[in-house]
């Protein structure tokens, strides 16, 4: 089952990176810190931002951006990425509905004061976006009770995880920035069970995983969820490793060119974490002295997608 070959990998690949982050907390903290931009760039893109990598990434660093680009957007960019500190300062907080408030205000700050850190009061963006169901009186209640059955849940974390954020998305208890929240509170839970943040890719995945969204909503399972963000959680774990250890990379192209693989073939390996390859700024990579084992089957990946 491809769940327990990927809870296999985690629990494998957790182990070293432990290690590494034990003997380099502050190289982590570093490679944290680093990595913020393309979270907050991918987030926010996700429900619509037309700024680009390089601009998040000009912001949050710099405190600018060369262009004449939305002050809403300006804002959400660098309130996310203080949003996200927030998260990661209250690694020992338990799940509340004070601290998601608080991460809440932190993000519209500056962009919709009067709904930063407030529930929504009408029924206007219900009726615009199916997700949205619960009515505003019984959104507080509602997600009290859903963060006390998370907080008491004794499934695997990535059950619990994969379970509360499509509930929370499914009440929508904010009239904007549920989205982002919600996948704040992914890597606050990812990171108090000693794992690293994931990146939801706006570019390749944000489809995929909305319509893992709507497909609970139909069926309440979300069983291929938690597939999806395990396989998040394999890149991420790679990707960490390889930055904690140094080790020498180079673009999936060039070394599907140097294998004499497909780029096709090896971007959909990729995609499926069947090689050690990983994202970062947006482009695949991986070590460069992997080599790949003999593809037992006489058909190999024949679904075709371009190597990033």
């Amino acid at each position: 089952m491809k769940i327990n070959r990927l809870r296999t990998e985690i629990q494998t690949l957790g182990e070293e990176y432990h290690k590494l982050v034990e003997a380099d907390p502050q190289g982590f903290s570093k490679i944290l810190r680093r990595e913020l931009p393309e979270a907050v760039y991918n987030s926010n893109a996700i429900e619509g931002s037309t700024l680009t990598l390089k601009e998040v990434k000009s912001i949050i660093i710099k405190g600018k951006v060369e262009r004449a680009a939305s002050v809403k957007e300006i804002y959400r960019a660098k309130n996310l990425s203080l949003a996200a500190d927030l998260a990661y300062e209250n690694l020992d907080q338990r799940l509340s509905v004070l601290l998601i408030l608080e991460l809440h205000k932190k993000f519209l700050s500056g962009v919709n004061d009067v709904a930063a850190g407030q529930f929504r009061i009408d029924n206007r963006r219900a009726k615009k976006d199916a997700q949205a169901e619960t009515s505003p009186e019984f959104v507080r209640a509602l997600l009290e009770d859903l963060i006390k059955r998370h907080n008491e849940d004794n499934r695997e974390f990535l059950e619990k995880i994969a379970f509360f954020h499509v509930e929370l998305l499914a009440m929508r208890p904010f009239p904007e920035g549920n989205g982002q929240v919600a996948r704040l509170l992914i890597d606050k839970e990812l990171m108090e069970n000693g794992f690293p943040p994931i990146i939801i890719q706006n570019k390749g995945c944000a489809a995929e995983y909305q319509a893992l969204i709507k497909q609970y909503k139909k069926t309440g399972n979300c069983d291929e969820l938690v597939i999806f963000f395990a396989l998040a959680l394999v890149e991420s774990l790679r990707k960490y490793i390889a930055l904690l250890s140094s080790e020498k990379t180079m673009t999936l192209g060039k070394w599907a060119k140097n294998h004499n693989i497909k780029a096709n073939i090896a971007s959909n390996k990729a995609k499926r974490q069947s090689i050690p390859a990983f994202r970062h700024d947006g482009r695949w990579r991986i070590n460069a002295n992997y080599a790949p084992a003999p593809d037992p089957s006489p058909w190999g990946d024949f679904i075709t997608t371009p190597v990033e």
